[in-house]
């Protein structure tokens, strides 16, 4: 009887065993496949639940590592997906599926190298595998192989292989070989027609050949084929924006959004549009109009809190803001408008308010990296490098591979005097960003205050002979050499760098701004007087207006922008320099007019262009009307940033207004970066006044 019991039981047992899944090893298998499924159908989450509860079994399992790798990837979370990739190919070297992804990745992460190991691999085991000569043929076009790329490119695309043929049409085109490109996309179009990407390649080669009436056609045959993609309605509305018809640009967007198509994407765009057309009564209305159409769209509301906030309507953005806080549903979104409205209150100066701010933001989100960054902003701005060492870190250590927060934290340290952590942070930036001027630059700033500027100075060479066009290295180096009391390599480089574009309007309009640091501005100014008696066009004559202006002789300089608008009183660039150099250098009532009449006329006409604005802002400044002169600066929102002229006078205004907490954040953002300015010695003296009586 016990016996029949114990039989009984252990049947029992085994029957459980059974309904609970299995052996193991079938397990893990029907766990795999269940995540190869949801992959395939595009659930990430229940394919990576699946994948893991295979890995729990069996922990060498590598095809669940390739679909962990996999779905990390689609998600966008690469860091993990190259953890996952590499472990499956530790395990099994011959899954050649992971390695093509993980060559895909280091493509991804600028590493051509390992990309071009990784095809090499795969082509070893699998000569014939079209993945691998694709991937074989995108690093060699990262590292510039262009004659070993082109090859592949062609025999792949002679097999109708489309992203080998897109690849080849670049490749010309990065080469200069456009006909050659067309030949391709036009090749492509004839056994895959419509295909989007060949079909915007063409239209951009028809449109740079001035053949807009057949570019037309392609941007809006791809719209017409695609009416609910936003990608070909917006290439449509920059084609006509490009064609600077505007009207024709309205009108497709609003047959768009009469349609359903784009969504808040085409609200964004369209008032975009209406502001480059200067109509800025319909901006506003058009993002109200999104805003009752898609009320919890973020992007719509920032856009029109900031429309608000820059026209000086600062109590309206603030109160759209609260509304929308109390209205939206997702966490995320609340907390979004919090960071903006901390924003807000920073670029107003009001820094305390700020950072109780963001401080609340922390608080529920303690791990938003742009919450620690506009943290460590505040801080910087305020003089607090620790503090703002320490917010940049706590961001860092969510995004360690991210080069622009390695660069703030570098810039940190140099000004908190730790040279030694500024060096490495640099250092860390190069190994991501090989190429990254701004590292360049700041570990040459690092030897410089090391007292090593000779070492400052070999890195900026070896930078120069990679890249001699680069201005704004050639300007550092011309400053180490002024430093170092070498004019004559000063002198050399300068004209190393003019003979490479001896007549390039750019590379004059820069040198003429560096000769002056070498003592070659009379120099400067012979050459382009040469220059403008041999070409009538007027950029000569007002690059020697520059020149003049250098020299500090502002009448010869007011002459000749005098000159280049008798020629041509449309010209801008003459009546914008023109006004400025009245009101800097010459502000009598009777020049505040003329710079005044000579002006309005082109805000009318462009009310965003900085440079304009500011101009007249500097007018009215020196009229008296300090109040004119903030309503304008204020408008131009966080492009004041851009500009040391710029946040100069709008510290200026906010002195002479009796605002300081705000002059003082404009006047030390106008000096932070030591670029040179019209009025810098005025800005330091402000600024030095108001230190020293806050």
């Amino acid at each position: 009887m016990r016996a029949a019991r114990r039989l009984g039981c252990l049947f029992l047992m085994v029957f459980i065993l059974a309904s609970c899944g299995g052996n193991p090893a079938q397990k893990k298998k029907r766990y795999l496949r269940r995540g190869e499924e949801a992959l395939k159908q595009g659930d990430y989450r229940r394919a990576e639940v699946n994948f893991r509860r295979a890995l729990q079994i069996d922990p060498r399992l590598a095809p669940a590592y390739y679909g962990l790798g996999v779905v990390y990837f689609k998600e966008g979370r690469i860091p993990r997906a190259y953890g996952a990739l590499v472990r499956a190919v530790e395990i099994s070297p011959d899954l050649l599926p992971a390695r093509i992804l993980l060559g895909r990745i280091f493509l991804l992460v600028r590493k051509p190298d390992k990309a071009l190991a990784e095809a090499e691999y795969v082509l070893s085991k699998d000569p014939a595998r079209s993945e691998a000569k694709l991937l074989k043929a995108a690093a060699l076009l990262g590292l510039r192989k262009y004659d070993r790329a082109r090859p592949l490119l062609e025999a792949l695309c002679g097999e109708r292989e489309v992203s080998a043929c897109l690849m080849l049409a670049d490749l010309n085109l990065r080469t200069g070989r456009k006909s050659e490109a067309e030949r391709v996309l036009r090749r492509v179009l004839e056994f895959r027609p419509g295909q989007p990407r060949a079909t915007l390649l063409l239209a951009r080669i028809l449109e740079g050949e001035g053949k807009y009436s057949q570019a037309e056609a392609l941007y809006r045959s791809l719209y017409e084929a695609h009416p609910d993609d936003f990608q070909y309605l917006e290439g449509l509305v920059r084609f006509y924006q490009r064609r600077r018809d505007l009207t024709r640009a309205i009108r497709v967007l609003r047959d768009g959004l009469a349609r359903g198509a784009g969504g808040e994407r085409a609200y964004l765009l369209l008032a975009q549009v209406y502001a480059l057309a200067g109509e800025e009564g319909q901006v506003k209305k058009t993002l109200e109009e999104g805003c009752r159409r898609f009320p919890q769209s973020f992007p719509l509301l920032e856009r029109l809190v900031l429309y608000s906030f820059e026209r000086g309507s600062r109590g309206e953005a603030y109160r759209l803001l609260e509304a929308y806080i109390s209205r939206v549903d997702k966490d995320s979104l609340k907390i979004r408008a919090r960071l903006l409205k901390a924003t807000l209150l920073w670029r107003e100066g009001r820094l305390r308010e700020a950072l109780r701010e963001v401080d609340g933001v922390l608080e529920d989100s303690p791990h938003l990296v742009s919450a620690h960054l506009l943290k460590g902003d505040i801080l910087f701005r305020r003089g607090d490098y620790t503090g703002a060492i320490g917010e940049y870190r706590a961001a860092l250590g969510e995004e360690p591979q991210n080069p622009g927060i390695m660069l703030r934290l570098a810039r940190a340290h140099l000004l908190n005097r730790e040279p030694d952590l500024a060096e490495d942070m640099y250092r860390r930036v190069l190994e991501v960003s090989p190429e990254n001027r701004e590292a360049y630059l700041g570990l040459a700033e690092v030897y410089v205050q090391e007292g090593n500027p000779g070492k400052a100075r070999a890195l900026l060479e070896e930078r120069w002979k990679k890249d001699p066009g680069d201005l704004i290295v050639v300007e550092k180096l011309v400053d180490l050499y002024l430093q170092e009391k070498d004019r004559a390599a000063a002198r050399r480089l300068l004209e190393k760098t003019l003979a490479l574009n001896p007549r390039h309007p750019l590379v004059l309009t820069v040198l003429a701004r560096i000769v002056r640091k070498a003592g070659l501005t009379r120099e400067m100014i012979a050459y382009c007087r040469k220059l403008s008696l041999r070409d009538p066009r007027p950029f000569y004559l007002l690059l020697l207006a520059q020149l003049y202006g250098e020299t500090g002789d502002y009448a010869r300089a007011i002459a000749l922008y005098r000159r280049v608008l008798e020629k041509n009183p449309r010209n801008l660039v003459a009546a914008n320099n023109l006004a400025f150099y009245l009101a800097q250098y010459q502000p009598t009532p009777r020049n505040l007019a003329e710079a005044e009449r000579l002006l309005l006329p082109w805000v009318r006409k462009y009310p965003r262009r900085t440079e304009l604005v500011d101009t007249l802002a500097w007018i009215k400044y020196r009229k008296g009307d300090y109040t004119g002169a903030r309503a304008l600066l204020e408008k131009l929102g966080d492009k004041v940033r851009d500009y040391p002229v710029v946040s100069y006078h709008l510290g200026a205004v906010y002195y002479q207004l009796g605002e300081r907490s705000r002059a003082l954040v404009y006047l030390r953002l106008a000096l932070e970066k030591g670029r040179e300015f019209a009025g810098r010695e005025e800005a330091r003296r402000l600024l030095a006044e108001l230190e020293k009586n806050p």
